[in-house]
């Protein structure tokens, strides 16, 4: 069951310690805005590290492994950090407040790296024992885990381009972060790659993805429970896809981009949101400024949805493949109010009036009672709070 829905139209009301829920849908500022662009025209990979910072991964197939963080608690601006080993790599994710990527294409598909972001240095983790490309990583409960992906067999001077024809997988290991070893977690019923993943309290969701590099955009949806390890359908999505990204806010599982069909020559530009006491999925109205997939998309805060870079399939055919490469970066505000802009508000508020200065570490206030007499009388006492952690 689908419908479109107006995301400028909700309640957003508090429900238990540090969980907010939302009224009949999502609040939203309705339409997407524009941020500074990324220096690179790339696909990406991204990951939200935590309620700040958000980091995305350069994984073009002619990319230069760039790594570059957005601080949300800074005036805008990508700050670089040491490149990827791995020139490809197919999706990212935080891991303990680091950043876990899996890579994709030659020699990088199936290994797994991580950057320290307390030393900002890389090291290799075991790899899955199933060899797998384009699969999907998700991190919840002390595991990594792996979904699903592609394997080849390779003709030479056959194929689209490539001289092999494709196997998709349904198989899905997970990594004991503390031992490092793998071990198996029961297949997926529908063998896919491409496809998004998103946690939502112990729960993890495998969203559309594709049976063939250059196929057709998937509408299923699988529900894994990481207590019990077993899986569950969930509702299909209104709009088939693959190559999309996935965040999750509260209640809701939200999925951005992507592409439906690969020889439409075209990306979406669609906002697709499931609701899991409704157990339904809606469609935005407002589509993003740029079409795209293969992007990167995270979820500051309490509602600060980033969407970057990307491509827009154009010229697929047989012979010919030539994608447009994006370095565009979007933003659309999912809760509205003080709870969620309060505090970049008012930190680019005293940075401006220099009542605070911004240097590499964050935010710093030379007066607190400054900080106070500002916001006591204009914002929630949490809100308050919060600013006052972030200076």
């Amino acid at each position: 069951m689908s419908n479109i829905i107006d995301l400028s139209e909700a309640a957003v009301t508090k429900s238990g310690e540090g969980k907010y829920t939302f009224g009949r849908q999502l609040q939203t500022s309705a339409e997407w805005s524009e941020l500074p662009n990324l220096p690179v025209t790339s696909r990406f990979v991204g990951a939200t590290i935590d309620s700040h910072r958000f980091v995305v991964v350069e994984a073009g197939c002619f990319s230069e492994g760039n790594v570059l963080l957005y601080d949300n608690r800074l005036p805008f601006s990508w700050k670089s950090l040491p490149a990827s080993p791995m020139k490809e790599c197919c999706d990212a994710v935080a891991v303990n407040g680091n950043l876990v990527l899996i890579g994709m294409g030659g020699s990088d598909a199936n290994k797994v790296h991580i950057l320290d972001l307390s030393t900002l240095t890389w090291s290799q983790l075991p790899s899955p024992r199933t060899f797998r490309d384009c699969c999907s990583i998700a991190f919840l409960g002390g595991y990594l885990y792996v979904f699903g992906g592609f394997q080849y067999t390779y003709h030479p001077g056959r194929g689209l381009g490539y001289g092999r024809s494709t196997t998709p997988i349904s198989s899905v290991e997970r990594l004991n972060m503390k031992t490092m070893q793998w071990e198996d977690v029961c297949h997926m019923s529908t063998k896919r790659g491409y496809c998004a993943v998103a946690t939502l309290d112990d729960k993890i969701f495998v969203i559309g993805g594709s049976q063939h590099n250059w196929g057709v955009g998937l509408d299923l949806v699988e529900i894994l429970d990481t207590k019990s390890l077993t899986w569950s359908s969930g509702p299909p999505t209104p709009i088939g896809a693959f190559a999309c990204a996935a965040v999750s806010l509260g209640e809701n599982v939200i999925i951005t981009g992507g592409i439906r069909r690969f020889h439409e020559n075209k990306s979406l530009g669609t906002t697709q949101v499931y609701t899991s006491s409704s157990k339904v999925w809606s469609v935005a109205k407002t589509n993003m400024i740029t079409p795209r997939a293969w992007h990167a998309a995270g979820l500051l805060g309490k509602g600060q949805l980033i969407v970057a870079g990307g491509e827009k399939v154009c010229g697929a055919s047989h012979k010919c493949y030539s994608p447009q490469f994006y370095d565009t970066v979007e933003e659309v505000i999912l809760c509205s109010g003080w709870k969620t802009l309060g505090p970049l508000i008012m930190l680019r508020w005293l940075t401006q009036r220099n009542r605070a200065n911004v240097d590499t570490e964050g935010v710093k206030s030379e007066s607190d009672l400054a900080v106070r007499k500002l916001v006591s009388d204009k914002c929630p006492e949490d809100v308050f709070r919060m600013v006052c952690n972030f200076l």
